[in-house]
């Protein structure tokens, strides 16, 4: 009974190399391996090896605790194979999640390490014999070069295959990159265009309710005041008039009831009380 094929994700070499260089954490590397299998389950969502999640998710998945979490992501922060940033939800007042995207290493892979490889030196030999062709008797052999050419030529050949590869890759990584920044940039923007609205739309309330509540209190005031005779007793007081002018006497009668009035014209003293009666009476048209 066949079996079905396991699926397998790849881990950048490069990437590896350049942990081993600086430092090799154990946490570090096993931090490294959950971010490329993350970044390849959010491919589809996320172009350019980029992928949104939380601390306290991530943690877990590396098998590390949150602060050794954070340690390890400086450190990749810092030899250049990972940029974190910190993104949150809308409505939220601190930030939740955080966007990361994996950089790998641009410089050629160092084949050096193999040229001792016995496979290598046994090529090596059956090419190098083969090239000779075989002398007369007595005379040195030559060279053929034909023979000769042709490795050289399909050496070449791969290694401009191997740069324009490289170039590819270069070029599309970069265009990942570039996608997901600019998927970043717009939701950022839109983020900030609704919390913008948002403070537009709850200034705009609260101003509405300030002046419904400064219009109320100024109507509870006037209402209290039509009916305040010792504030009446003061603004008669207060009031220029004489017997036969009224003055800025009648004008009370907008501030206040006429009851109220006659019950301040009774409380005061029987000198400014009968100058009030009589103003009243030789202007009785203008306080009808």
């Amino acid at each position: 009974m066949s079996e079905e094929p396991r699926l397998r994700i790849s881990i950048d070499r490069l990437a590896v190399l350049k942990i081993r260089e600086y430092g090799n954490h154990k946490s570090v590397r096993s931090l490294w391996i959950t971010l490329e299998d993350l970044a390849f389950k959010n491919a589809k969502k996320y172009p350019g090896k980029s992928f949104v999640i939380k601390q306290e998710k991530l943690a877990p998945m590396a098998g590390l605790s949150v602060p050794t979490l954070k340690r390890a992501c400086k450190h990749l922060v810092g030899i250049g194979l990972l940029s974190v940033k910190h993104r949150k939800r809308p409505g939220c007042a601190k930030y939740d999640r955080n966007f990361y995207t994996l950089h790998y290493p641009k410089q050629p892979i160092d084949h050096s390490d193999l040229r001792n490889h016995r496979s290598c030196n046994n090529l090596d030999k059956q090419l190098g014999e083969a090239s000779i062709c075989p002398a007369p008797d007595g005379a040195s052999p030559l060279p053929l070069r034909q023979i000769d050419a042709s490795p050289q030529k399909r050496k070449t050949e791969t290694v401009d295959a191997e740069a324009a590869a490289k170039q590819l890759a270069a070029a599309e990584e970069r265009k990942r990159q570039e996608e997901a920044e600019l998927a970043e940039l717009k939701e950022r923007e839109r983020i900030e265009k609704e919390q913008r609205l948002e403070r537009l739309r709850l200034a705009e309330e609260k101003q509405k309710a300030d002046e419904d509540a400064a219009r109320l209190a100024e109507d509870a005031r006037r209402l209290a005041m039509r009916t305040d005779v010792g504030s009446c007793v003061a603004a008669i007081h207060r009031a220029a008039f004489d017997e036969y002018n009224a003055g800025t006497l009648y004008m009370l009668l907008a501030d206040y009831d006429r009851s109220t009035f006659d019950e301040a014209v009774g409380k005061l003293l029987p000198d400014m009380s009968d100058k009030v009666r009589a103003c009243i009476k030789n202007n009785e048209w203008m306080f009808e």
